[in-house]
């Protein structure tokens, strides 16, 4: 068994302290499984072990460990590519065009696609796809390694139907992330122990843009779009010398690189969570105080 390191997060804070334990967790989780696709369905999700075990060991829907507990989404998605659909289309209506002895009205053609990809769907190739998140007991978070927000909600959704319930909302800012990074990017003075990386992006309110990659953000080029109005939607920092990531102005952070601090990759899967889930705690904290995150009263 191997960890992957999380390499971008959303995170969600719960609006009450979290009372769920690995056994309730699992219990629930495993009433929800994965199964691929019948013949007629485009996708399926349901929860896999995070971990594949190599005996005959029953694996198990949740791990904990640092006080976090691990679990896995899973989706299977049929692929049915539109230029297939399209050429289907095209042969069948110059049949049935033939057959009507004149040109096929908008509804007909409606019609014969649904009919054509509901004929084909069966053969449509499977793909699937994982998600891995972990609940912090101690921080009450859910945090979901994904760059989309639409992935991420689609998880807290898939949980909250497995639990039931799901008292989650996004991390609520006392200040907005565009300003206060528009603000480090031009003073060049992000608060210790942050520093500022290579890459930032940057609009103005008639969504006009550059993207700076690689660059010295402290050249007189980026402080020119600065002065010329430009904010700063994203921007790459570096975390007291030991993770490097992008914060985006929805306060999602992505690209993780975890710098000198990841082990070398065996079995102890339980270490190597523990590690990221002991350095994200610390990261995830400095930016929620910089911001004005409340935490949760016991």
């Amino acid at each position: 068994m191997q960890f992957k390191f999380f390499k971008n997060l959303h995170i969600f804070c719960f609006q009450s302290p979290v009372t769920l334990t690995l056994e309730a967790l699992h219990e629930e989780l495993a009433n929800s499984p994965f199964r691929s696709c019948n013949q007629q369905e485009w996708f399926t999700m349901g929860w896999v072990p995070p971990f594949e075990q190599d005996n005959d060991k029953e694996a198990a829907f949740v791990y904990e460990a640092n006080h976090c507990l691990l679990f896995t989404l899973r989706r299977q998605d049929k692929i049915l590519p539109p230029a297939t659909v399209r050429d289907f289309v095209k042969e069948k209506l110059v049949q049935l065009e033939a057959e009507l002895g004149r040109k096929a009205r908008k509804f007909e053609k409606e019609e014969l696609k649904e009919r054509i990809i509901f004929e084909r769907l069966p053969q449509a190739l499977p793909r699937n796809s994982e998600t891995s998140a972990y609940i912090d007991l101690q921080q009450n978070w859910l945090v979901i390694n994904t760059p989309s927000r639409k992935k991420a909600e689609e998880v807290v959704n898939f949980l909250r139907d497995s639990l039931g319930s799901l008292p989650v909302v996004p991390p609520q800012l006392q200040q907005s992330p565009a300003p206060v990074m528009t603000h480090w990017l031009r003073s060049q003075k992000p608060p210790t122990p942050f520093t500022l990386g290579e890459d930032c992006h940057l609009v103005t309110s008639e969504k006009e843009s550059v993207t700076c990659k690689n660059v010295d953000l402290s050249s007189s080029a980026v402080q020119a779009h600065l002065k010329a109005g430009k904010v700063v939607q994203y921007l790459s920092l570096q975390w007291a010398d030991r993770i490097t990531f992008t914060l985006d102005e929805d306060f999602a952070i992505k690209r993780l690189k975890y710098l000198e601090i990841i082990p070398e990759q065996g079995e102890d899967v339980y270490a190597d969570f523990t590690v990221m889930t002991g350095e994200l705690t610390n990261l995830i904290t400095q930016l929620f105080e910089l911001f004005g995150v409340d935490s949760i009263e016991e």
